[in-house]
This record gives structure tokens, sequence and C-alpha cells, in this order.
């Protein structure tokens, strides 16, 4: 049916009953926000343009109407939808307006401002309504349960970011499954899914404006959504339009027009039409009000139903079986499959016939073995079962048997009988007689009596033989039993003996691998004088080519016949000889030239060229290199490093200077001045290299005047030399150091450097060494002064101390609540921290944290356990919790410590209740951790007896 006038007490008090349906007002042209364009709100069910004053909502579950952030489950005044206001005297309960909230919701505020609260998981009013004994969790913290705690437990055992509210997935309209996702409108959330009620078990609408009715007696939706009864016609109780109502139904009107009812079990016509059964009641399976239902039903909703059978409610209100299930002993059991019993009305899947009380294959038809059984004589009683449990029809010669044996694959040249076994002689086939004519099968030929590889053709070894001097008469058998034709030099034979593999340099001749080799390196040459690729003939033997590289294989190895034009590398090959890496000839051994060595007819050269070696033919040098007497030596003013025979020295570099690496410099610049081979030299920052030489230095730190007044920059002329300017930080580099001529204004650094001395970290004068005040001291006139106004110092001028500091009347000590370190004169101690307590670095803390807990002036802070609070200055653990080896327990609820803080621990399969580990898990016992039930229950949520218990 529709919902109407008529059917909207029915449905309230269906959801009155089972705390999992809600009714929302009706959908306009937008829901929300949604469904308007980007820039737009869903106000008063329109989409408005959004103000420029609102563009974000920090309300959890919030939604933007208008200028408005609002909560749409709980606002009175866009209850629903923006814009939808509930009249005077109504709460907004869960997005629809209502007299009073629905369970489990209750009113919170007054007048106007009233609005629906679930006080076990808002947490603004958590445990009640705030102000009215209720308490606001604060940041960090969830209700559930009516308690603030730092997590959600079971069964609201779910935060939800979005809303801030722990929720039980399993039941939760709006969070079913997980959180967010919400039940299409007439659907309640029942184990995590979203369903219809089981008394209008079908969805009919589309999204957003669903509905759940019965297309049984619906006349707008008689057998099918959207298939309305014509006038005059009423849906009869089977899904029928038609002029009367079925068997067992009445015609009934509501006011809105005749349908048809069941008046044994129809709330609203119970016994009979307008007979309205009182709240709280049902009708019980025979036409009248009743508390509860006949014995071996049980209620679901508004209906009477028995759990063992009923498809819709199978073992508990709103398990539907699905397609291909029925419901069985209160269990959805799988019908219709290959060895499962038949569905409703004995059917059985396609390709499946009814065997007995089962399903089973139909006659020479193949069909998987899927389901509850596997291939045997009642799922296959026709056919044969393939290597994969499969029942296969058993007629064809690659799955060839009956009665459920093992199919057979039969022979090339064999078939499957009538009687679905292999019959026929094997005929034509390797090793096999020749069938009637005389014919072979392809790639073989009549040998004698039976049939055998072609002369010259590589065939397999299959059929009835294997390979043979008869099957293989022309050629050899390869180590897989195949038969060759024996004519290549890696499978080489004939008469069906195993094939051989020639050398490499050996021919296969005649079905067998020649004796003599030829060709190859330091073999004769073959017929016609040729040798091998790489190779040429010297008379007698083949040696490597003029100028080729070949390696020494075969009968010989590298020596002074194979390579008499080369040399033999460490690998015993033969090289050309001709390159400085393997310089050689006659077969020698390959040398490696040095890298200004040359390799000239098979030797290395001697060297010339290099540094400190003699000029190459015609007086030459390598680069950079010049001739200086006998050898060659750095150009003048070029840097070359000192490579070759010899090293930097007074020859090889005696127009520059030798560096600390050994190379020959030019001489020529500041950071590397020298000449004649000598040492080089790093001028100062202020000097010239002239000559290979450092040239005179002025207007530097402690260095003469320039010109006789001026000084480098930074520096002034003090007496006859540059020191630091008045008031300048410079570094003491140049000739001289710091000191008291060159930092007559200021002081002296560690590192040596002239400080300005006007500052607390290098305070000083006369250039002595800089000190380092303290840090409520001031420098002033390069000493640092007296000190007040610190921890545990007098107060300064007007009784003031430094921030984060009071005065106690004689000295400056931390501020009450404050934590501050313990520096300058003083440590932590009862008189500096007489607010708090000292921590392990002598800091001075509040005493108010768990982590540092005191009493006012107690003097240590101590740490409480995990877990713990610190009250007053002292540890302890939250109300119902045991300290247990350094972390705070509840011992009634926790499975480590469940009765105290040394007990047993409870198994995985127990909780602890009221301090007592108790079974979990099973039928009637509580969930287990996570809310987890066996796998023959299913589980706690919306729609079970008790919830929190495992039930089926």
């Amino acid at each position: 049916m529709t919902i109407s006038a008529r059917t909207l007490p029915f449905l309230m008090a269906v959801a009155a009953l089972a705390g999992c349906f809600q009714y929302t007002s009706s959908p306009g042209p937008c829901q929300s926000n949604a469904d308007c364009a980007t820039g737009e709100s869903c106000v008063a069910g329109q989409c408005a343009p959004l103000p420029s004053a609102q563009s974000t909502c920090t309300l959890a579950g919030g939604t933007i109407c208008g200028s408005t952030c609002a909560v749409l489950a709980t606002d009175p005044k866009n209850c629903g939808s923006c814009g939808h206001a509930c009249l005077a005297g109504e709460s907004c309960s869960a997005g629809a307006c209502a007299a009073t909230c629905a369970s489990p919701l209750t009113t919170c505020g007054s007048g106007a401002t009233a609005y629906c609260a679930n006080l076990q998981n808002d947490p603004a009013n958590c445990g009640g309504c705030a102000g009215d004994g209720g308490e606001a969790c604060g940041a960090g913290r969830v209700c559930t349960g009516g308690i603030c705690a730092s997590t959600c437990l079971p069964p609201t055992g779910t935060f939800c970011a979005s809303t801030g509210l722990c929720v039980d997935v399993k039941a939760d309209d709006q969070n079913c499954g997980a959180c967010g996702t919400a039940c299409p409108a007439g659907e309640s959330c029942s184990d995590g899914g979203c369903a219809c009620p089981a008394s209008v078990p079908k969805l009919c609408g589309t999204a957003p404006a669903t509905f759940c009715t019965d297309t049984d007696t619906d006349i707008a939706n008689c057998g099918a959504c959207g298939n309305p009864c014509q006038g005059g016609q009423t849906c009869d109780g089977t899904g029928h339009c038609s002029g009367s109502c079925a068997a067992g139904f009445a015609t009934c009107d509501g006011g809105t027009g005749p349908y048809c009812a069941n008046t044994n079990i129809d709330l609203n016509n119970c016994g009979s039409c307008g007979h309205l059964c009182p709240s709280g009641e049902i009708c019980n399976g025979s036409g009248a009000c009743a508390v509860t239902c006949l014995s071996g039903e049980n209620q679901c909703g508004s209906l009477c139903v028995d759990f063992a059978n009923d498809d819709k409610n199978c073992g508990n209100c709103g398990i539907q079986c699905t397609a291909g299930q029925q419901c069985e002993s209160g269990q959805c059991r799988d019908c219709g499959g290959l060895n499962e019993p038949t569905c409703a009305s004995t059917s059985c899947g396609p390709g499946l016939v009814v065997s007995g009380s089962i399903c089973a294959c139909n006659s020479g038809a193949s069909c998987p073995s899927t389901s509850g059984g596997s291939c045997n004589s009642n799922s296959c009683p026709d056919g044969c079962c393939d290597s994969s449990g499969d029942c296969e029809p058993g007629n064809t010669s690659g799955a060839c048997g009956k009665s459920a044996a093992t199919c057979t694959a039969c022979g090339a040249d064999q078939s499957c009988s009538a009687s679905q076994a292999c019959t026929g002689p094997t005929c034509g086939g390797l090793g096999q007689p020749p069938c009637a004519g005389g014919s072979c099968n392809p790639g073989l030929t009549v040998s004698g009596s039976s049939c055998a590889c072609s002369g010259g053709a590589a065939c397999p070894s299959t059929g009835g033989g294997s390979c043979s001097a008869s099957s293989c008469p022309s050629g050899c058998c390869d180590a897989s039993g195949n038969c060759e034709p024996g004519d290549t030099n890696g499978a080489c034979g004939s008469g069906g003996a195993g094939c051989a593999t020639c050398g490499a340099d050996a021919l296969c001749t005649g079905h067998a691998c020649g004796s003599a080799t030829c060709g190859g390196l330091d073999q004769p040459p073959c017929a016609g004088g040729s040798c091998n690729l790489g190779l040429t003939s010297n008379g007698s033997l083949c040696v490597c080519n003029s100028a080729a590289t070949c390696p020494s294989t075969g009968a010989g190895s590298c020596n002074t016949t194979s390579c008499a034009h080369g040399c033999c590398d460490g690998s015993d090959n033969c090289q050309l000889g001709t390159g400085t890496g393997a310089c050689g000839k006659n077969g020698g051994a390959c040398s490696a030239c040095g890298a200004d060595r040359a390799c000239v007819s098979g030797s290395c050269s001697a060297a010339c060229g290099g540094l400190n070696e003699p000029p190459c033919a015609g007086s030459t040098c390598n680069a950079g290199l010049a001739k200086s007497g006998s050898v060659c030596a750095c150009s003048p003013g070029v840097s070359c490093p000192s490579t070759g025979a010899g090293s930097c020295n007074t020859t090889s570099c005696a127009s520059g200077c030798c560096d600390l690496n050994g190379n020959c410099e030019p001489g020529n610049v500041t950071g590397a001045c020298g000449t004649g081979g000598n040492g080089c030299f790093a001028c100062g920052a202020d000097q010239t290299c002239v000559s290979g030489a450092c040239s005179g230095v002025c207007g530097g730190l402690n260095e003469t005047p320039c010109g006789g007044t001026s000084c480098n920059a930074g520096l002034a002329k003090s007496g006859n030399v540059c020191a630091c300017s008045p008031g300048v930080s410079c570094p003491s580099t140049g000739a001289g150091s710091c000191n008291t001529t060159s930092c007559a204004h200021g002081c002296c650094d560690v590192s040596g450097n002239c400080q300005p001395g006007d500052t607390t970290g290098a305070c000083g004068i006369g250039g002595n060494g800089c000190n380092l005040c303290g840090a409520d001291q001031t420098c002033s006139s390069g000493s640092c002064n007296g000190v007040c106004g610190g921890l545990n110092e007098a107060p300064c001028a007007g009784n003031s101390c430094n921030a984060g500091l009071t005065s106690n009347g004689s000295i400056c000590v931390c501020n009450l609540g404050v934590a501050c370190p313990s520096t300058s004169v003083g440590s932590c101690n009862a008189t500096s921290c007489g607010y708090g307590c000292c921590d392990s670095t002598g800091d001075c803390q509040p005493g108010t944290d768990p982590g540092a807990c005191g009493a006012a002036g107690s003097g240590n802070c101590s740490v409480c356990a995990v877990g713990g609070v610190c009250t007053s200055g002292s540890c302890g653990c939250p109300t119902g919790e045991t300290n247990c080896g350094g972390t705070c327990i509840d011992t009634q609820s926790d499975p480590n410590h469940c009765g105290g803080c040394s007990a047993t621990p409870c198994t995985a399969t127990q909780v602890c209740v009221t301090g007592v580990c108790i079974t979990c898990g099973g039928l009637n016992e509580p969930c287990c951790a996570g809310g987890t039930c066996s796998a023959s229950c299913t589980g706690c949520g919306c729609g079970k007896s008790t919830p929190g218990i495992c039930s089926t």
C-alpha cells in the first residue's frame, strides 16, 4: 500500500515496536543542498542562492540553510529539510516533526527551542539533557551508552566523525553498515543492511522518493511497483487486480477507497474491517488482538511468523532468504543446485532435474559440481567425473565413461561407443600397425609391420610405441624419446640409437660425427684448404687471421703457432698485439704498456713526451708540457699534474710551485704563489702574488694604513696601525690577532674575533675577552650589570618581576599554576615553586597534570599511572578503575584483569562482565570483543529480541 492517512498510524506503530523505522516528510523540488547547483542551498524545498555570509557549516551533521548552519535531524525550524518548520508544541525528531520524540529520543529544551536528542550517544546531552542532569563531553571525548568516554563502546561501537556520534552500524538507519550510509525512505537497518519491514516488504519508487509497501494488497502497486488497479478493482491479497478479494481477505475501506485486508493479521482490521488493535498489541494470526503470538510463532512488527520456515523472517525478524534459498529450521539454505534439495514447488536450477529429494544433472548433460555437492553417483548417474570434479555426459572420446566413473581420454584412433567406453584397436600411430589400406598417421610411414617416422623427419614418440630401432630406423632417439632425422651436429645418429652431439668443430656426416676435425684453430684445413671464419691456413694448420682477434677454441690453445701474428691474453685468447693494453707478437704473452708509452711492432716503446721524460722525436712534449733542458716539464703559467715517471720538483716545475698534492701550479695566484719548483704559498687576504712571491701588505687589521691614512672596510686608523672601528664587529685576519691594540673599542671572542662588546652575549672593552651576561642582566659600558626580577632574585624597582614570575615579598617565584624553568641564580625548590612541584629537569610545574603531579611546595613531581588522573596534587585512577602495575584498569570489564589486577585473563571466547569471565559468541550469549558472534549466529543489532546478545 502507499503511505496514506490510514496506513501512517500502522507504520508509526511498527516503528515504535521495532525501533528501526522513521517517517520523513515528502520530497519537494529539492531535499538537500546536494540537489542544488554550486553556490545554492535548499531552503523550504526550493534551491536559492547561498548568501556570502555563510559558506561553510561547522556543526557536526550540519547543513547550510540560507545563512544558517542547521542540524536537520533536530532543528525545529529546519526539520528534515531547510525551511521546514515544526508547528507549536512539536519537536523535530530524526528529521520529522512530531508531538513527542520517537524512542529512543528524548525531548530536551522547551517551547520553541525544544528538540529531540539521543541521550545515549549525543555528546551535547550525554546521559541527560544539558543543564538537566546531562553532561556535555569535552573535546576528544564521545558519548557512548550515556557516559562520556575516550572511545565508543558496544553495541554503539562505531564513531562517525561527520556527526560526532557513536552508532550501531548494524541497526542505525542513518549509518547502516558504515557511517553516512542512510537507508532509503521507508527502509530500516537490520544486521547492517537496509530492508523494508516484514509487513511491507517491497521497496518501490525512485530515490529519494522511495517507500515500502505490500504489493499483494497495494491497489497502486499491485503485484509489482507502479502497477495500479483500474477503477472498480482492488488488489486481491495475492498481487492480482480483481473485482473481489481473494479467500482469506476482506474488502475494507479506510477512507481512501477499497482495499483487501488480511483480517487474521492486519492490526487496522483485526477480525473485521475497521477493528484497530490497541497500541502495543498485534493481530495474532487468528483475527484477535493480543499481546503475544500463537504457540510456535514470533512477533515481527505487526505480524506473527514462524521463524522455522518463513523465507522473509528466517530465524529472526527481517532476515530474508535470497533467491535460490529457502528457510529450513530457521536457517537460509541453498536449494535447487547440484546435490541440493529442491526449492519450493520441487524446482531445480537450469540443467538439473529432481532425483529423489535432491537436484542432479540431466541425463547426458554436462554441469559443474557446485554448491553443496561434488561429482558422484547421485549428481552424475549418467555420465563421468572429470579431473575438476565436474559431471560430463561421458559420450566423447576426450571424456568417456558412465555411472560417475572417472572420465577416460580415448586414444587418437579410438572412439567412445554408445555404451560410453573407448573401443576399436589402435592403428596408424608410431610403433602401431598400419590402418586399413596400409595408411599411417601424418609424419609416419610404413616400416615393416608398423608405422615409423618418415625418413629424415623428426616426429614425437606418441601413440602406442616409443622411439626405438623400429619406430626410428632412419634417425636417432633424443633424450625426450623423440625421433630425430640424425643428420645434424646436435643430433647425429641412425638406426634408432641415441642421438650424439658432435664437437663444435666436428661434422655429422653419414649420420655419424666425423672422427677427424678440420677448419678450426690449430686444426688442418678442410677440403679445399678452407678454415673456419676468422681463421686462415698457414699451410698445415688453421691459425688466426693477420689483424684479427679470435678465441683459442677447439683442439689447441693460444701459442706461437695459432697466434703467430699476435699475443695471448690472460684468458688464452689470441689478440692482435697492436694495442697498448695488449701488446705482443709471435704468440707471446700480451703486455699492457704505460699510459705514456706506445705499442710499436709488438713491443711497448720507451716513454717519451711526458712529465720528466725526454721529448719524443722532433723534440715534442705532451700537451701542457714544454721542453726544459733534456726533459719535458710544465709549461710556464700552466697547471699540470705530476704524472708519469717523475714528481713535482725543481726540474719538472721550474717555472711554478708544487702544491700539497704534488701537482705543479703556475705559481702566480695569491692562493698558490711560488717559483723554481718550491712549495706553493697562500698569500694573505690583502697581499698579491708578484713574480712568485707575496707582496707587502697595508690597510689590514694591525697593518699600517695605506698611503699613511686609509684602512680596509670596517677598520679605522688607531695610532700607527689599522684596528676595528668603534662599535663594529670584525674578524681577526691578516698579520695580527685580536688584542688590546686591534680591538681597543670592544672585546675578543673565543674565536679570536673582535666584537663591539655591547651585547649580553659578548660584553667587554679594551680588547679583553668577551663575557656572557646572565639572562636577566644587561651589558652597559662593557660590563654586565646587577640582576633583579628573575627566578629566586629580588624584584626590580616597583616590586616587578620578569614575565611568568610574581613577587612573594622578598624574591621572584613562579606564578600560581604556571610552569617556568629553574634558571638564573636558584633552582626549583619549595620556595621558588611554592605553587607546584619540581620535575626531573629541575623545572617548576603547576602540579595538576598526570605526567607531573604534586601538591603546592611538595618538592618533586610524581608521574601518575597510564590513564590516571591528578587531583589536588595527588595521583589516582578514575572512578571504578584500579591501578594495576602502573595502568588504570576497570577490573569489572577488562578481559585481561577480570575481577582484579592479578586475576587470570579471560580467553578469546570470553568477555568480562561485572568482574567475571563468561563465555561469549554463542546462541543467547553476550557478543565477543568487537560485537562478534559465532558463525552460527547472525549477531546483535536492530530487530533482535535482546540487544548485545548473540542470536540466530
